[in-house]
Parts: C-alpha cells; sequence; structure tokens
C-alpha cells in the first residue's frame, strides 16, 4: 500500500514544472495539480506509516476565512498554496498600497521548509527508482522515508503557524478604515434615532455634522486605496453633501430638475456607502483586505465619487453652480417647448450636441451672460481673433434685433437652429447661424470632458 502511494507521487514528482529561478511553477494549472497531488500522496504516506502531525492548534486562532480553508480536511492538510510562499519567501507584501514586512522568521522557516520539500522530493524518487533493485534494504530506507515526512511535517506546521497569523495581523490593519466607518456610521445613526424620538425630521446638531465629517473624510481615503477604476479621489468633504441638502430644500423641479437630480444623487451615495459599511459590520473577517477586492464596496465608491465630484464643481462652485441652473433650466425649457427636443434628448441623438450648445449661445447672445463663455471657452474674451469673431456675432444679432422685434427675432433663429436649415435663409441669417455653430463647436471642444459633464447634468444624466 506505502509503495502505491511512493509510486504515484514519484509519477507526480517527475512532472513537476519549474521556473528559470528553479522554484516550482505553481501558477500554471499543471504545475499546481502535479504538486497537489503529490502534497496529497505525502499525506497518505504520513497516515499509512503512523507519522504523529506536529501541533496544529494554532489554527483555531485563524480567522474565519483562513479556517475555511482547512474545513473538511486532515490534521495535515498540505495546502500548494502554502509551499508556494515558503519558495517564494517575499519579505512583505503590499495591501492598499501600504508596505508590510514578514518578520524575519517567516523568512527563515520559509526557506527551511521549502528546502526540506526538495530533499522530500527527491527521497520519494529515489525509493521509487530503487525499490526494485535493493529489496534487502527496502524497509530501512522507508523508515528514513518516515523520518523525512516527520520533518516535513514539522517545518510545515513551524512555518504555516507564523505565516499566516502574521498574515491576520496584516489583514485587520489593512481592515482598519473599515472598521472606523463602521464605527462612524454606529455613532450617526445613534444621533439620527435620538432626534427621531424627540420629533425632529432631520438632525441638526454640531455633533452629528461632526461625525459626518470624519465619515466622509474617512471614505475619502478609502476611495484613494479601494476605488481602481474611478479617479480614487480623497478630496471630497462635507460641503458637498450640505450643498446638495440645500439645493434640495431651495430648489424646486420647475427651477431646476436637473440640479435636484444631481443633489439627490450625492445624498444617495453617502446613503449607499453607509448601508455597505453597515452590512460589513455583521461580517468584518469575511471583507477582502485588498479593499478593491470587495466588488459592493468598488461599486458604492465609484458611484460615491462620479456624484460627488461632479458636486464639488457645480455646487460648490458659485459661477459654475449659476451656469449650471440657467443652463438647464434652458435645457429642460427646451424639452417642454419642442418635443423634437425632448425626443432628441431622450434617444441622445448625435445632432442635439450641436443645437443645445447653439441655443444656448443664443440665448447669451440675448442676455448678454458670458458666464458660459469665461468657465467652457474663455478664449472668447483672451484671444483677440476669437474676441473679435465673438463681438461682431453680438454686433450682428443686435442689429436683427434693431431692425425688428425682439423676441419674434429671437424665436426665427431659435427655429432655424432647431429645424438646422439654412438654404431659404436669408444672407444675414445665414451667417449669424454659421458663427453660431461654428462657436458651438469651439464650445464643446475647448474642454470636451468638463462641457459633456454639463450637458449629462443638464439632461438628467448623473
Amino acid at each position: 500500500m506505502e509503495f502505491n502511494h511512493i509510486e504515484a507521487g514519484a509519477m507526480n514528482a517527475k512532472r513537476f514544472q519549474y521556473r528559470r529561478n528553479g522554484n516550482l511553477d505553481l501558477e500554471s494549472i499543471d504545475g499546481y495539480c502535479f504538486c497537489g497531488e503529490f502534497l496529497l500522496h505525502i499525506e497518505q504516506l504520513a497516515k499509512l506509516l503512523n507519522v504523529k502531525p506536529a501541533n496544529r492548534e494554532y489554527r483555531g486562532q485563524f480567522s474565519q476565512p483562513y479556517k475555511m480553508l482547512y474545513a473538511n480536511h486532515s490534521d495535515f492538510c498540505y495546502l500548494t498554496e502554502i509551499l508556494d510562499l515558503a519558495q517564494e519567501c517575499f519579505p512583505y507584501i503590499v495591501v492598499n498600497g501600504e508596505k508590510y514586512i514578514f518578520s524575519s522568521n517567516v523568512l527563515r522557516y520559509g526557506e527551511q521548509l521549502a528546502e526540506t520539500f526538495r530533499v522530500l522530493k527527491d527521497r520519494v524518487i529515489e525509493l521509487y527508482e530503487i525499490a526494485y533493485d535493493d529489496c534487502d534494504n527496502i524497509m530501512e530506507k522507508v523508515e528514513k522515508l518516515r523520518e523525512q515526512i516527520k520533518e516535513f511535517d514539522r517545518r510545515w506546521a513551524r512555518f504555516e503557524k507564523i505565516y499566516v497569523l502574521e498574515l491576520i495581523l496584516i489583514d485587520k490593519d489593512a481592515r482598519r478604515f473599515v472598521l472606523q466607518a463602521i464605527e462612524l456610521d454606529s455613532k450617526m445613526r445613534a444621533c439620527e434615532i435620538s432626534e427621531s424620538l424627540k420629533g425632529s425630521v432631520s438632525v441638526n446638531t454640531a455633533v452629528y455634522d461632526l461625525l459626518r465629517r470624519k465619515f466622509v473624510a474617512l471614505c475619502g481615503k478609502i476611495n484613494a486605496v479601494a476605488n481602481s477604476v474611478g479617479k480614487g479621489r480623497d478630496d471630497l468633504s462635507l460641503e458637498i453633501l450640505l450643498a446638495a441638502e440645500e439645493t434640495c430644500r431651495t430648489i424646486t423641479d420647475n427651477k431646476s430638475r436637473a440640479m435636484r437630480k444631481l443633489a439627490g444623487k450625492i445624498k444617495e451615495t453617502f446613503a449607499s456607502l453607509r448601508q455597505v459599511f453597515r452590512k460589513y459590520s455583521h461580517c468584518i473577517e469575511l471583507i477582502d483586505p485588498e479593499l478593491s477586492n470587495n466588488q459592493d464596496l468598488l461599486t458604492a465608491l465609484v458611484n460615491f465619487e462620479k456624484a460627488w465630484e461632479r458636486g464639488k464643481n457645480f455646487l460648490i462652485n458659485a459661477r459654475a453652480n449659476k451656469v449650471l441652473l440657467e443652463f438647464s433650466e434652458h435645457v429642460e425649457g427646451l424639452a417642454e417647448k419642442y418635443e423634437a427636443i425632448k425626443e432628441k434628448m431622450e434617444s441622445m441623438d448625435a445632432e442635439i450636441f450641436i443645437t443645445i450648445p447653439s441655443l444656448a449661445i443664443l440665448r447669451s447672445l440675448d442676455d448678454n451672460n458670458n458666464d458660459m463663455y469665461s468657465i467652457y471657452y474663455p478664449e472668447v474674451q483672451s484671444n483677440p481673433k476669437e474676441a473679435k469673431a465673438f463681438n461682431e456675432l453680438k454686433k450682428m444679432y443686435k442689429e436683427m434685433r434693431r431692425k425688428g422685434e425682439r423676441h419674434k427675432v429671437y424665436n426665427e433663429v431659435e427655429r432655424a437652429i432647431l429645424e438646422n436649415e439654412t438654404r431659404k435663409a436669408k444672407r444675414e441669417m445665414k451667417k449669424l447661424l454659421h458663427e453660431i455653430k461654428r462657436l458651438a463647436i469651439l464650445l464643446q471642444r475647448n474642454k470636451p470632458s468638463d462641457w459633456n459633464t454639463l450637458m449629462e447634468i443638464a439632461m438628467g444624466i448623473v
């Protein structure tokens, strides 16, 4: 019976795959499987040869994720991953961008285990190859194999214990931001419940705002290390949430549905992050310490960053806030006034991305408001050539208004832009429409990302 496992182990050992540095290749499927099968045969040999396993009581100190790895396994339980870590002997690991250095004992015990494994592998192959030729001494060699397995098991347990226990400490430290977020959320909930019992609809206390400020700052730290999809911003402050709450109180749907939708999204993503941490409070050890590997957290952070970044740009910045309010009000008015505009916005028709900025330019010409250009195309003021062309455009429109009624001229130009039809237009109108379209293209191309964000928010895409 022992010889069957010796033979099978030797066959697997001969099929081991190696890397250039001489270490086993355990990243390939075949390499991993051959080594795993070899270790299983060593376990069976240990049992058949009555090798007493080294003390494994330390596994009781393992956290739940590590205990799960050893569930339904024997006392030995030689995991291929442990052998791989021993042979690699990495002096440190990086988790969430932080460097954690292993103790010198981890490295020393790992090297010793890897060396013992190599000797054991050679001993199994040797015993298999001489089994038929040297039958007289076979029992003596089997006894030596038994001693070799015993030593291998002792060194395995020694390395496994120190490595996994140090890894658990690293995991705990890597999760510290999550633990802090859970604690802050708990304190915020206590404030909310307390005020609710007093009959208050909202919480307006200094303590509550301080807790929220700390929570948002902590979310920024977590976002910086865990948001592998977005930018990992850590400069999104409580002022964004306060501005969103103020927007919801002061801006009605009749004034700007887009701004209320953006503000609502900021509040929603804040609540979603709290909900994620609340869920984690019930199973903290099951959180992957590499925080970006937790999909629910990553999704919440991506949504948080996107909404709060827009909040910082459009709710905190007074000038941008004014532009968004006026622009979104104009866009929403156009959608109500013209069914064609509404349909094109809903279908994201490419034409709308020229039509809407053209209509915005027309409106700025009518009320002489240059705030939009100062943010998205300041060249109309700083570049002499563009400034001249813009002033000529204003003069052209002013002259057309002088010749006719103001609202009549405005509506005529507006319809011409919407219909995108210039063949039947008079020469003066054609020139005006051409200059408006040219400026509209420059407006959206100068800062395309910023302009597209303004368009998305104004059209209710947050």
